[in-house]
C-alpha cells in the first residue's frame, strides 16, 4: 500500500495500481529521453556541422532539434560542395551516403565542346542543376572519384550508377554488356579485397535476370544486381560494386 498527498488528502493506492501510475510515468520518461537532443546527436555523423555548414542551401539547423534534423538529412538529400554532390543518411543506420553529379565525373566527349554528342540541360525531377544527356557516341565511357574520408568509416558500401532513359532511346535494352569497376586507392593496409572485381552490367532491364541469348554458360548467369532496376522515383540504377571503408585511411 502507498500513500499519495492529494489536495489536502491521503490518497491510499494499493500495489496493482501503483504499478500502473510507476509504468506510466516511466513511459514518459523513457519517451522524454527517446527524443532527447543528448541522445539523437550520437547518431548523427561527428562532422554533420561542418557538413551542413557548407551546405549549398541553408539549412536551420538551429530551429530543429537532434531528432527532426535526422530525420530531415534522412529524408531530404542536402547539396554540398557548390551543388556537385548530395548528402543523406541513411535513415536505418545512420551512414553517410554521398551521390556525384554528372558535372563531378569525367564523361570522354562529355566537356561541352561536342554538343552533339553530350548536352548539359536541366532536368525536372533531379536534385542536381545539370544533368548530363546522352545523344550518341562510339563508346560510353564515364569515371568519377571521391575522397574516401566523405564516408562513414568502418562500413561495407555499394556503388551505384544512377540513370534515366527516355522513351526513345535505344542500345542498352539489347543486352550489350558494359564494364565496371569500383576501387579504392591509397589505402594504407594493401588490402586489395577492400573492391569488387570487374564486372558486366547492364543498363537496360531485364526481369529474367539474364539475357535470353545469354552470353554465359547456364551455371555462370549473372545475379539480378548485374541489371539496372527502377530506384522508385522515374530514375535507374545498377550496381557498379562494392568496398569496405575501414576508417577513411585513403
Amino acid at each position: 500500500m502507498a500513500t499519495f498527498p492529494f489536495n489536502g488528502y491521503s490518497l491510499f493506492l494499493p500495489p496493482a495500481e501503483l504499478c500502473i501510475i510507476k509504468s506510466i510515468f516511466q513511459e514518459k520518461e523513457e519517451k522524454l529521453e527517446a527524443d532527447s537532443d543528448v541522445l539523437w546527436e550520437k547518431f548523427l555523423p561527428a562532422d554533420y556541422q561542418e557538413i551542413i555548414s557548407g551546405a549549398l542551401h541553408l539549412l536551420p539547423s538551429a530551429a530543429l532539434s537532434e531528432k527532426e534534423l535526422y530525420y530531415r538529412l534522412s529524408d531530404d538529400p542536402l547539396l554540398i560542395d557548390g551543388g556537385s554532390k548530395s548528402f543523406q543518411l541513411e535513415k536505418s543506420s545512420g551512414k553517410k551516403c554521398i551521390m556525384l553529379g554528372a558535372k563531378e565525373l569525367a564523361i570522354s566527349w562529355g566537356d561541352g565542346k561536342t554538343p552533339w554528342y553530350w548536352d548539359w540541360p536541366r532536368c525536372p525531377g533531379s536534385r542536381f542543376a545539370q544533368v548530363a544527356e546522352l545523344h550518341g557516341v562510339w563508346w560510353l565511357e564515364i569515371h568519377g572519384k571521391m575522397e574516401i574520408q566523405l564516408l562513414s568509416p568502418n562500413t561495407f558500401y555499394v556503388a551505384h550508377f544512377v540513370f534515366k532513359l527516355r522513351d526513345d532511346a535505344y542500345g542498352f535494352d539489347d543486352y550489350e554488356p558494359m564494364k565496371a569497376k569500383v576501387e579504392v586507392f591509397g589505402r594504407a593496409d594493401g588490402d586489395t579485397n577492400a573492391c569488387s572485381k570487374e564486372r558486366l552490367i547492364y543498363l537496360g532491364a531485364c526481369s529474367e535476370y539474364y539475357p535470353p541469348d545469354p552470353i554465359y554458360p547456364p551455371d555462370q548467369m549473372l545475379e539480378p544486381e548485374y541489371f539496372a532496376r527502377e530506384r522508385g522515383n522515374g530514375w535507374m540504377e545498377v550496381e557498379m560494386g562494392h568496398f569496405y571503408n575501414g576508417g577513411g585511411d585513403s
